[in-house]
């Protein structure tokens, strides 16, 4: 897969925080447009998330990508097309070395050293994070656009943006230069994913042509 078919809205799954039921919640953002989904859930044990990872892949369509965080056994076990890696995980060369070169790779990066770093390991994308204050990152002030535009500047992959990003925030961070967004809390608790989901994929197609 090459970076420029990444879709440009991923929806990162976390079973604390989400208004409807967790599964129903990620079907009704694929019924409004989400194409990619990111299952994540540092809490599960390796049965527990190869259990809801089968799950998702028996009920998504075949055209959504399904990446597991962190855990490429699980990738590997359900069959899903990627895995997207933490900074202090396994490096991309050993998960590119177990998972083949079709699989989608992608790493979390802080800060512009480390996107300059990761991009010369076998990935596809980077995740650049965390832009605004959220609570999955409590006590962190965020970084802002700026830094989007300063990451982007120095490196050629797809730079998808994490952190606090909404509605509201959300055509800035393309505009500095982010192929598109990670995104959490404005989809998993919204009270209505697939509106919400076509509401953003909106944006980010205005935000692309302005």
């Amino acid at each position: 897969m090459y970076p420029s078919t990444l879709p440009p809205l991923c929806l990162i799954t976390d079973p604390q925080r989400h208004h409807l039921p967790f599964e129903e919640t990620i079907q009704r953002a694929v019924q409004g447009g989400v194409r990619w989904v990111q299952l994540r859930d540092k809490r599960a044990s390796a049965r527990a998330l190869f259990e809801q990872a089968r799950a998702l892949k028996q009920r998504l369509p075949d055209d959504i990508l399904l990446v597991i965080n962190e855990r490429i056994d699980v990738a590997m076990a359900v069959g899903a097309d990627g895995v997207h890696l933490p900074e202090t995980g396994l490096s991309a060369h050993e998960a590119r070395a177990l998972l083949g070169p079709e699989a989608i790779i992608g790493c979390s990066v802080h800060s512009a050293e480390d996107a300059i770093a990761v991009e010369q390991q076998p990935i596809q994308y980077i995740q650049l994070g965390t832009i605004y204050p959220t609570d999955c990152k409590p006590g962190h002030p965020g970084t802002g656009a700026h830094f989007v535009r300063e990451v982007t500047l120095r490196v050629e992959l797809p730079v998808m943006a994490v952190g606090g990003i909404n509605q509201y925030n959300l055509e800035e961070v393309v505009q500095a230069g982010a192929h598109g967004v990670s995104m959490i809390g404005a989809i998993m608790q919204s009270e209505a994913p697939e509106q919400t989901s076509r509401e953003l994929l909106s944006i980010l197609d205005r935000a692309k042509v302005s």
